[in-house]
């Protein structure tokens, strides 16, 4: 295969409903657009300015109906400018290996009203891709180059899953990343090794929030999370650092439980938990030591003794 960059623009058209060969747009035919009989998608491949170029040929032809846009920059610069897809509607956009080098919140032009899942795979962040839409739902970003979340990251409140996979070692969510989002129910990340929350980062304002599904090691300031419901998880390989109630009273006190799938540090600063009537709570957090050899839960009668001096006084008044 002749390696050269090119720019892949998949648009899978939509049907009403019933579906039938008359409900799709006509597909183009020209030098920018490639027309694919048999799943009715338009391919790009690209010399500079042939997304624009296509992009322009639908607007004109008034072909603004269609399921999925598919761009592969081959790891060229993307700049996401304000409408750029102008008056063309997708439900899905699919953006793989390119240099997001510009991103304005409003890139989706008509496509913020009826956009369902935007995945972002092995793209390179200058600048988060900040996202106004009225109808998302789905987010994934995937072996990308993303390294935090900024307070301001989301205008999509119907937004209800975030998945972050792989391509970065570190993850930091900013102050106020998630508290936009008022039907959020998943936050799942894998392929990261260390997750840190800072203060009001994991602040929710979702009622149907569910799961925070990590595979990564958290450290967290105070007040990082809030607003987790009765029911909700919060599932990690453990955390790092003293289990202080600055940290944790609020999402115990919500409801929420707590997994790690590692084996936790179990010592006198998660004591105040052992003694409260949050422990049922984290039944699934398994305790190691170098004193047994298989992990212990926090209810243990093993577990390090510590003088009641020794507990956060501010938390007696949970204690049995």
């Amino acid at each position: 295969m002749v390696a050269r960059a090119s720019l892949l623009l998949l648009l899978l058209a939509v049907s009403q409903s019933p579906a039938s060969a008359t409900d799709y747009d006509v597909c183009p035919n020209f030098v920018d657009c490639h027309c694919s009989d048999d799943v009715n998608s338009i391919g790009i491949f690209s010399d500079d300015g042939a997304l624009e170029s296509c992009l322009s040929y639908l607007h004109e032809n008034k072909l603004l109906r269609f399921k999925k846009l598919h761009l592969s920059m081959a790891n060229k610069n993307l700049r996401l400018t304000e409408n750029l897809l102008k008056d063309i509607q997708f439900d899905e956009v699919f953006v793989y290996r390119a240099n997001i080098v510009e991103s304005n919140e409003n890139f989706l032009g008509a496509s913020r009203e009826t956009v369902l899942d935007i995945n972002f795979f092995g793209c390179k962040f200058e600048v988060f891709p900040r996202i106004n839409s009225s109808s998302l739902v789905r987010f994934v970003t995937e072996e990308t180059s993303l390294l935090d979340i900024p307070g301001n990251a989301f205008l999509t409140p119907q937004l209800k899953e975030i998945k972050i996979q792989g391509g970065t070692s570190n993850l930091t969510l900013n102050s106020g990343a998630m508290e936009p989002l008022s039907h959020l129910e998943q936050f799942n990340l894998f392929g990261v090794s260390t997750v840190h929350l800072a203060t009001d980062s994991f602040k929710l304002s979702s009622p149907t929030f569910k799961i925070f599904n990590s595979t990564a090691r958290m450290t967290a300031e105070s007040g990082a999370f809030s607003g987790f419901t009765n029911g909700s998880a919060l599932i990690i390989v453990d955390f790092i650092g003293p289990w202080t109630h600055d940290v944790f009273y609020d999402l115990l006190s919500g409801g929420a439980t707590i997994t790690t799938l590692g084996g936790q540090s179990c010592q006198c600063d998660m004591a105040w938990i052992r003694y409260s009537s949050f422990l049922p709570q984290m039944a699934t957090v398994r305790c190691v030591s170098n004193d047994f050899q298989h992990p212990y839960p926090l209810s243990a009668e093993t577990f390090v003794e510590c003088p009641i001096a020794d507990l956060d006084q501010d938390m007696l008044a949970n204690c049995f």
